[in-house]
């Protein structure tokens, strides 16, 4: 009888040993984060971090600055990571110029990715000017320390300019700082890898492929190449039926390709495509039917290619 007792003693104190325990770790003395990462974030806030990030880009273009501020939030692929959250905020009914804002983001990192494969590094101001006077010594073989040449470090020399082989060191001091004012301008990235050249012209649709997979029930695939054979980012895709209409991006899948989107049509529903740029619109598009037999049947997809002329 003694040790049915000790049993329900032991249990008892373990409860309260827990109650207690519990007690001081959320009430008495709670765990308070101070000077941490963004990567040690709630999903919910990374997301609100990256569209912080996204929107700064809209705003100054400095895609250097939008990359590096991703790099501290430590996603594996953070062109994956805009594409996710374009998706969930789209699901949630978002405001589109609202995702277009990470759309543009992941856009144009993706074109600078393809430009240059290796990783973009920030080079500092003086540096870059020392290099900028250094690599093109024979365009200004003459250039003096004059408000001229301030204006004009690179032009070609004028006739009262006295020669000599190279700059002084002096000189070359001189020039580099005032160089500094006028740093390397970060918009280029910008202008770059805007998707406005993408959509310059209409697309137009080249083939409609029907496919039964499985794996894929009444997937709709959009494929997009612009006018230089490329993958086409950044489009917006407009799906409507009777009831409803679903916009989506292309790009927001890269793993698929940058010019890929797609969309879950439900059987039995006509469907028509446009896309934002412009061009055909591709009605009565339904999920076929797929499998041998009624117990195995499935809907099938339709794989839309568009290229631009």
């Amino acid at each position: 009888m003694k040790r049915k007792y000790d049993f329900w003693y032991l249990i008892t104190g373990l409860l309260i040993g827990l109650g207690i325990g519990l007690l001081a770790a959320w009430v008495v003395a709670p765990v308070r984060f101070s000077d941490t990462t963004p990567s040690s974030l709630r999903i919910d806030r990374k997301d609100e971090y990256r569209y912080l990030i996204a929107s700064s880009f809209a705003a100054n273009g400095d895609l250097v600055r939008a990359r590096a501020r991703l790099e501290v939030l430590q996603d594996s692929d953070p062109i994956k990571a805009l594409g996710e959250q374009a998706q969930r905020m789209i699901s949630t009914g978002s405001a589109l110029p609202e995702v277009q804002v990470l759309a543009d983001l992941s856009t144009a990192i993706q074109n600078q990715l393809a430009e240059n494969p290796s990783p973009s590094v920030e080079i500092p101001l003086t540096a870059s000017a020392t290099n900028l006077v250094s690599s093109t010594p024979a365009e200004n073989p003459t250039a003096s320390p004059s408000p001229s040449a301030t204006e004009t470090p690179f032009s070609s020399p004028s006739p009262s300019a006295s020669p000599s082989p190279s700059p002084s060191p002096t000189q070359t001091s001189e020039v580099t700082a005032t160089l500094q004012p006028k740093p390397i301008s970060t918009m280029a990235p910008r202008a770059t890898n805007t998707i406005t050249p993408t959509i310059t012209a209409p697309f137009k649709i080249t083939k409609v492929s029907p496919f039964c997979e499985p794996s894929q029930p009444g997937l709709l695939q959009v494929y997009l190449t612009n006018s230089d054979g490329k993958p086409a980012p950044g489009i917006e895709v407009v799906v409507t039926w009777s009831d409803g209409e679903e916009h989506f991006f292309t790009g927001l899948k890269p793993e698929m390709g940058n010019g890929y989107a797609d969309f879950v049509m439900a059987e039995n529903v006509d469907y028509s495509l446009t896309l934002s740029g412009g061009g055909v619109q591709v009605p009565n598009l339904q999920a076929g039917k797929c499998g041998l037999l009624q117990s195995n049947a499935y809907p099938g997809g339709i794989r839309l290619d568009f290229k631009q002329p």
